[in-house]
């Protein structure tokens, strides 16, 4: 019995997946504070435009997520609205670190 990786959701493309979605999201915010620069002890932030990838990577998360959305309510659809909400969270912080560089100078 061969297990091959297009039967499984997260690494088929034409499939939903909510793996996949969060590991784009958490990863974009991963990147977004490596290529800042950021550190929690002296949070000195480089203003780059890099910081555009981590952004749309974010953006392209969010919209993986939005396509787990079922038309049937239940708790995997309110799971689904809050990752939504959490993906939300996640590109405001991206769009403060790709806006508040440039905005304090």
């Amino acid at each position: 019995m061969a297990l091959h990786l297009r039967n499984i959701a997260a690494f088929n493309i034409r499939r939903p997946s909510l793996l996949r979605a969060n590991v784009l999201v958490l990863g974009s915010m991963v990147a977004a504070f490596l290529i800042s620069g950021f550190t929690p002890t002296v949070p000195l932030i480089r203003a780059t435009y890099w910081q555009l990838l981590p952004m749309f990577g974010g953006i392209a998360g969010m919209a993986e997520t939005a396509r787990c959305i079922r038309p049937k309510w239940g708790m995997y659809h309110a799971a689904v609205v809050l990752f939504l909400f959490t993906d939300l969270m996640v590109i405001t912080l991206l769009a403060l670190l790709l806006v508040y560089p440039f905005w304090s100078q």
